[in-house]
């Protein structure tokens, strides 16, 4: 062998030992998503995993890039996008990459997807609307500032609030402006919520604001009794606000888990008991909100037809003081959190029994996206994976 090949066999070995030894950013799970995005992986063996052998991870993709943002899914396919700017469609079936494009900033916001487009946020200022099947673009709406704030669509049209301090309604279609509300005075993280009229999102000037749907008028405006460091940690500008029973449910920025009435934002009643932060969610029939506690990790429902803070069940989920912002998900009966340390649980929504747990790493997971087969959920990281979960396979 000559001198250039001990040389080439010398750096292999290095390298061998290198990664038994010290394993190297990125490779201590498997890159299914890149080599092999349709298998399945045997994952960690973290001791909560083996609690519920029934669990487990059935195709995980790599982005090799931050994700602090939740999927979505519609015909098919999984729509995410990562600090590299760059939003894909993966198989929903095996993981496997269909299409990707590259916006012009990272995507720090979760994307929106009907039966023909799907709708993202870029830092770089703008708006997208890709085409599901193949990621045409079909339009491209500019603002003046980064967007990190989540869009929605309802009724053929797009609601978004960018960071130029201007909410916006679009058309869909063409993503053409219908009308804006320049009147929030600070950046936001948000998803509007669009119901009975009303289009409700926090800002970080402390405001939580209603506008009219059609018009884009202020309707009501309301700022919990939060001051000083407390108001300035807890700004209404990430959590996704919740209705029912013609209540709006939000959390900031006391830490007072507040139902305000829809129509006009009157405080109904205000659950002082309890400190939580950004999270909350909502059953799918509409009776029961949920509220994750900030300094122990106890996760709590409440009857949404109450007239005072009617308390349902309470789990102290054992999180300790938990400070991830995502959102509580429910879909077929049961009730999702992916922690800020790689933990995902499944509760019973009814009695708030843990049903199952398990730990898919030790970062920041985003808000679970449940999926149409039931008790199979979609989560994305920060380390920018994604992981579809669900009941073994036999």
């Amino acid at each position: 062998m000559n001198i250039d090949g001990l040389l080439q066999l010398g750096r292999s070995l290095f390298v061998v030992l290198l990664i038994i030894v010290v394993p190297l950013p990125g490779l201590a799970g498997a890159r299914l998503g890149d080599a092999e995005p349709g298998s399945r992986r045997s994952g960690r063996d973290f001791p909560v995993n083996l609690q519920y052998p029934n669990v487990c991870e059935q195709w995980q993709f790599d982005a090799r890039s931050p994700m602090a943002s939740s999927p979505a899914v519609a015909e098919g396919r999984v729509f995410a996008g990562d600090g590299a700017g760059k939003m894909r469609a993966l198989s929903l079936r095996s993981g496997a990459p269909e299409w990707e494009l590259t916006a012009g900033g990272p995507i720090r916001s979760t994307p929106v997807a009907d039966g023909r487009r799907v709708v993202f946020a870029s830092v770089d200022g703008n708006l997208y609307a890709l085409q599901t099947s193949t990621g045409k673009k079909l339009w491209q709406f500019a603002t003046e500032k980064p967007i990190v704030a989540s869009p929605c669509i309802t009724n053929n049209m797009i609601y978004i609030d960018a960071g130029d301090g201007k909410f916006r309604a679009l058309d869909l279609a063409e993503g053409k402006l219908v009308w804006e509300f320049p009147g929030a005075g600070g950046f936001v993280e948000t998803r509007p919520l669009v119901c009975n009229g009303r289009v409700i999102f926090g800002s970080g000037d402390g405001y939580l604001y209603a506008l009219d749907e059609a018009t884009g008028q202020l309707a009501w405006k309301w700022q919990g009794k939060g001051s000083g460091d407390l108001g300035a940690m807890c700004l209404p500008a990430a959590f996704w606000p919740v209705a029912a029973e013609r209540r709006l449910f939000v959390v900031a920025p006391d830490r007072v888990l507040t139902a305000l009435g829809l129509a006009k934002g009157n405080e109904i009643w205000r659950a002082d008991a309890w400190q939580v932060c950004e999270s909350t969610g909502l059953a799918r029939d509409g009776s029961r909100c949920y509220a994750r506690t900030m300094t122990n990790g106890v996760i709590v429902a409440f009857a949404t037809g109450a007239d005072h803070a009617a308390k349902l069940w309470e789990l102290d989920a054992r999180l300790g003081c938990d400070s991830n912002a995502a959102m509580l998900a429910e879909k077929h009966g049961v009730l999702y959190y992916g922690t800020g340390n790689g933990l995902l649980l499944a509760i019973d929504p009814r009695s708030g029994t843990l049903l199952w747990e398990h730990k898919l790493g030790v970062t920041v997971l985003n808000t679970v996206v449940p999926l149409e087969d039931a008790n199979e959920v979609l989560v994305s990281d920060a380390d920018g994976k994604i992981t579809r979960v669900g009941p073994r396979r036999h």
